[in-house]
């Protein structure tokens, strides 16, 4: 060991080389923002969970409302524009089931049967009948108050089920595995910049939503408070010591320690949760700070 240390460049260049393979792991790192996954796999509530799903299918579910501020949900653009997202929506591959006005079952009993059938058929064009129809069917029926129709009547909810992560056929053999919900928010997103909806007013929500805001805000807060952390710790450096070398010899440590440290995590595939996005700027604030001094 001390002839290694006997070449100081060998040691530098050891230390590089290593540094910059895991910088390159760098942009595999995975956020990762499911509660689901913060709960031992093996605890009841998990395995209850998992059984709900293999019963009664995907419960990632996204949420969307539509709010027609100039009128009811009961007028024929509106409808034929709910229509068309439906349609849009079942589309994508990642979409196991959609639930909205024009496609919901209505059920209703006629003589000694139960009929259901949809609140608007496939060929559902409008018309003054076919609106007036659906109206009745929605006022007949309080399951649809305040779940598919809102109580002032101007807005309706559209429900898309996600497929699971197991179900997704497009998900690399190798490789980071694909995030269904992140990849289905771009995908809904796309759709209702497509579809000219004029003076609708859309809203996404659900769990699958606020994993993937909270997934882009702690990228932002990571490009936001590393480097403001970094500069801080620049500053103090430079006015304890008043030199370059006691600004930059401790920073390198503490710089070095964190991308070998978030670097091995991509390389191990450990997730980045929302506690573990606090590790580079712990390391670098603690690892800058000054060492115990020892007792005499």
């Amino acid at each position: 060991m001390n002839r290694f240390f006997r070449f100081p460049w060998l040691v530098v260049a050891v230390i590089a080389a290593v540094t910059v393979f895991f910088a390159l792991q760098l942009p595999r790192v995975i956020l990762d923002n499911d509660v689901v996954n913060f709960i031992p796999k093996d605890s009841p509530e998990v395995k209850a969970y998992e059984a709900q799903q293999d019963l009664y299918g995907s419960q990632i579910i996204m949420l969307m409302a539509l709010k027609n501020p100039g009128g009811t949900v009961f007028e024929k653009d509106f409808l034929l524009k709910v229509k068309e997202l439906t349609s849009r929506l079942q589309a994508l591959p990642l979409t196991e089931s959609v639930t909205s006005l024009t496609n919901t079952d209505y059920i209703r009993g006629e003589g000694d049967s139960i009929v259901v059938s949809p609140l608007a058929g496939k060929d559902f064009t409008g018309t003054p009948a076919e609106v007036n129809a659906l109206k009745e069917g929605v006022l007949s029926w309080d399951l649809y108050h305040g779940s598919l129709v809102s109580k002032d009547f101007q807005s309706t909810q559209i429900l898309i089920t996600i497929k699971p992560a197991a179900d997704n056929e497009a998900a690399p053999a190798n490789g980071p595995p694909v995030d269904n919900k992140k990849v289905m928010y771009a995908d809904v997103q796309k759709v209702l910049s497509e579809i000219d909806l004029g003076n609708l007013q859309v809203y996404l929500a659900g769990m699958p939503v606020m994993a993937v805001l909270m997934s882009i805000n702690m990228a932002k807060d990571l490009v936001l408070l590393i480097p403001l952390v970094v500069l801080v710790i620049v500053l103090s450096l430079y006015f304890s010591f008043r030199r370059l070398g006691g600004v930059l010899l401790p920073l390198a440590g503490v710089v070095i320690s964190s991308i070998w440290t978030i670097g091995l995590m991509a390389l191990l595939g450990v997730k980045l949760t929302m506690i573990a996005t606090v590790i580079p700027v712990i390391l670098v604030a603690v690892g800058s700070g000054p060492l115990p001094s020892s007792a005499p």
